[in-house]
């Protein structure tokens, strides 16, 4: 079959495929080239070299060049661009980029860059070359634009123009004059007085094979589109658009020989040469218009054919036309073609009229075969030409499965003899579908049901009490360890309140945040309350309300866990205690030990003993420095004990002590740092403080950052007004904390892991007494950190009764 006899679209795309083929092909054939040059410098081989004796050689810098310029065309082609190939094919694109760059470099500059003769050395003097080894600069130009093309060559422009033509093209443009001035002898073609070296010939043919390869890898651009055109344009430029080449070619070398061997003279020539390229090209249009004019005539041939066909269809149609169910007329004796559709069958199946008639679409055949018992009855059937009766599955033009029903007669044509197939399509989607859905229910219950009791054994095993109400508090489900817990039985409860049954045992106010947290924000609520059971015994209990909300945001229902926490409480309370009152037992005997040890210190004594003795004198500070943080810690859980004296104070003063005071302990530790007060930092900030409190929390602070900085120590204190309140800031450049862990960072005892790696000392209850100073001090402390790049302490005091 021609290719002109192909349909359009599919004539376009096998010219698509012919030109992605060529684009492959070029650039194997300019990878081969490369190859070929490169061995011929290894074995000294000339016309591999330079093609001929008297031409340039082709540089083996440029020869590498062409390998990876081939190797990138070939990787980049577009069925290669999903694949990881393709990121070979940019960095090849990048090495010929880079090698056009720095031989451009060298010609610009003059500077020699040791990378002409890195291969292989070329003896000098060279035929029309300056510097050994070394490329021309036209080529240069030629590597950067191809490399610029193959980066770009899948990026388009808003009208789909690819970018990579327009350098492929450039380069291709010098490449094609480098061929003729070479075909002709004329060397200002292919030297001229700008470059210092020629461009070799197989390097032209190289460029040139290469810059149509990059056009026709993506042969749907704007520019190489019409070459792939089915319709007459298309035609037309690719019988035409190489004998526009080949003819001035071959016309203008006749008359240069006729000039050589005095044939003729030189105006005779170029008369004889423009009246042959005028006849050879006319004559060349009007076979080509000839041609067309048959083309048409044939498509116009066609057209009436398939008008009176459609005609006949039409009539035919007409007799079922208005049925609200499909009709297909089928040939029988003609592979089964559709002869005709009705409008139903369009609706049904989504073809249209015009993409089923008349053609060999055996839809009923393939649909029938699915099912081996169902297509040996429907043979039956047509042989003895009986009707037919089925329900299948037919798949519409979007893919999407019709159940139908399909009633066929075959009958015979009166005016041909043949038998054609008369079909009626009934679609049974929604019967189908009402019995799946029915099916479907079915099962869904049973899993339901299944999930239903493994649901609630779990709940009923768990040892929390799980607890389900509706949006006004109205109890619907209770667990078993509401028994356990509470004493009430399940039965006594559902139906009743919560309020009915706990309700009462806390402050109003405890209520009011609950409701406001679970009914207006619709957030879950965390809380401790108290409730009593059964028998009227109080117990402590954590517990957990979550709102379930409806698609509109509104509240369906509730589902509150609680936990009971009373022997928890009680173990918490007995710790506390015994850290209480251990911690008043050591603190007497450890400020006598202190008071001892600076006793002995005032003494004569020798090295050795009193650098003992500060050692022991630092250990007892440690400890006695643990001891009042656990008493601290005591008071602040005892609740009742940890009393904030808020006295006037000047803090920038107390800051700036703290500061001057952690400086000598940088240096007496023998370590590199500075501790900075930020610009604009006030010389006088009076607030109400307790002062040796806040004095702890930003000693806290900045030791923290001192101990985990690795290097260099470098920490900034800050302050500013926000919102009525001075907010403070220490910021390190310190270890950092990970971010998996920031979330305990105030509990008590909790160090990070990256802390170990340092061997700081801490007992891990700093952050946690300065977060209840703070807080008890009416403000709020937080953080920002960066595991690596360090910390920035936030904290805020009122600024009620002080000014800054």
């Amino acid at each position: 079959m021609k290719q002109s006899d192909l349909p359009p679209n599919q004539t376009k795309n096998n010219l698509a495929v012919a030109a992605k083929n060529f684009s492959e092909v070029s650039a194997t054939a300019v990878f081969l080239v490369g190859i070929l040059v490169l061995i011929g410098w290894q074995f000294d081989i000339g016309f591999l070299k330079s093609v001929h004796s008297g031409f340039v050689t082709m540089k083996p810098n440029t020869a590498l060049g062409v390998v990876f310029l081939g190797l990138s065309l070939w990787l980049l082609q577009e069925k290669r661009m999903r694949s990881w190939l393709k990121y070979l094919g940019w960095g090849s694109a990048l090495f010929v980029l880079f090698i056009g760059l720095t031989a451009v470099l060298e010609h610009i500059t003059g500077i020699n860059l040791g990378v002409d003769m890195l291969l292989f050395r070329e003896s000098s003097p060279a035929p029309f070359t300056t510097f050994p080894g070394r490329m021309a600069l036209n080529t240069a130009f030629c590597f950067v634009f191809f490399g610029i093309s193959l980066l770009y060559l899948n990026i388009k422009t808003k009208n789909g123009l690819h970018l990579s033509v327009i350098p492929a093209v450039f380069s291709g443009l010098v490449a094609l004059v480098v061929i003729v001035g070479y075909f002709y002898d004329i060397s200002q073609f292919y030297f001229g007085a700008k470059f210092d070296t020629l461009m070799a010939l197989h390097t032209a043919l190289a460029f040139f094979i290469a810059s149509l390869g990059v056009l026709f890898a993506r042969p749907e651009g704007n520019l190489t589109r019409v070459f792939i055109g089915a319709n007459l344009s298309g035609v037309t430029i690719r019988r035409l658009f190489p004998l526009a080449f080949l003819v001035p070619l071959l016309f203008i070398w006749l008359e240069q020989v006729g000039n050589r061997y005095h044939l003729y003279g030189h105006d005779f020539g170029m008369s004889i040469t423009a009246a042959a390229s005028i006849v050879v090209l006319a004559t060349l249009i009007w076979v080509h218009a000839v041609l067309m004019e048959k083309k048409e005539d044939a498509r116009l041939k066609a057209v009436k054919e398939l008008v009176i066909a459609t005609e006949e269809a039409r009539r035919l149609s007409f007799l079922v036309e208005n049925t609200i169910e499909a009709v297909a007329i089928v040939d029988l004796e003609d592979h089964n073609a559709l002869r005709y559709v009705n409008s139903a069958w369009e609706k049904m199946f989504g073809y249209k009229k015009n993409e089923v008639e008349n053609k060999r679409e055996p839809l009923i055949i393939d649909a029938i075969k699915k099912n081996p018992a169902l297509y040996k009855k429907f043979k039956a059937s047509i042989a003895a030409h009986v009707p037919f009766y089925a329900e299948m599955e037919w798949e519409r033009k979007d893919g999407k499965l019709v159940p139908v029903e399909v009633f066929t007669t075959p009958t015979q044509d009166p005016n041909t003899g043949k038998y054609i197939w008369f079909n009626t399509i009934r679609d049974i989607s929604e019967r189908k579908q009402a019995q799946g859905k029915l099916l479907k229910e079915k099962r869904v219950s049973e899993l339901l049901a299944k999930d239903l009791k493994k649901f609630q054994l779990a709940v009923d095993s768990s040892s929390d009490h799980i607890m389900i109400t509706d949006a006004e508090g109205k109890i619907l489900y209770g667990n078993k360890a509401i028994e356990s817990i509470t004493g009430y039985a399940i039965s006594e409860i559902i139906g009743k309140t919560v309020g009915q049954v706990w309700g009462g045992h806390m402050p109003k106010e405890f209520y009011v945040k609950l409701w406001h947290k679970i009914k207006t924000e619709k957030k879950m609520f965390v809380g401790e309350l108290t409730n009593y059971r059964k028998d009227g015994t109080p117990y402590t209990a954590e517990v957990r309300i979550s709102p379930i909300l409806f698609d509109d945001g509104e509240v369906n229902f509730f589902v509150g866990v609680e936990r009971d926490i009373t022997r928890m409480k009680e173990v918490d309370k007995m710790k506390s205690e015994f850290v209480s009152l251990t911690s008043h037992q050591l603190s007497t005997p450890l400020t006598a030990i202190k008071w001892y040890v600076e006793i002995l210190l005032k003494k004569k004594h020798g090295s050795e003993d009193k650098k003992n003795l500060k050692q022991i004198y630092a250990s007892n500070e440690r400890m006695i420095r643990l001891i009042s943080d656990l008493l601290d810690v005591s008071r602040i859980e005892s609740g009742n004990k940890f009393a904030i004296i808020l006295k006037p104070k000047n803090i920038a003063s107390l800051i700036k002590e703290i500061v001057d005071t952690s400086l000598i302990s940088i240096k007496t530790k023998h370590r590199q740092g500075v501790i900075k007060l930020e610009d604009k930092f006030p010389e006088v900030l009076k607030l109400e403080i307790d002062e040796n409190k806040i004095r702890q929390v930003f000693q806290n602070l900045i030791d923290n950052a001192i101990n985990y900085s690795v290097d260099r120590i470098k920490i900034s204190v800050g302050c500013k007004e926000e919102g009525g309140q001075i907010v403070f800031h220490v910021k390190d450049t310190g270890i950092g904390i990970p971010k998996v862990q920031q979330g305990r960072v105030f509990e008590k005892f909790f160090r990070a892991d990256n802390t170990a790696l340092l061997k700081s000392q801490g007992t891990g209850l700093g952050l946690y007494l300065s977060k209840a100073i703070v807080e008890g001090h009416g403000g709020k402390i937080r953080f920002e950190s960066e595991e690596g790049a360090g910390t920035t302490f936030y904290f805020s005091l009122p600024l009620n009764r002080g000014k800054l």
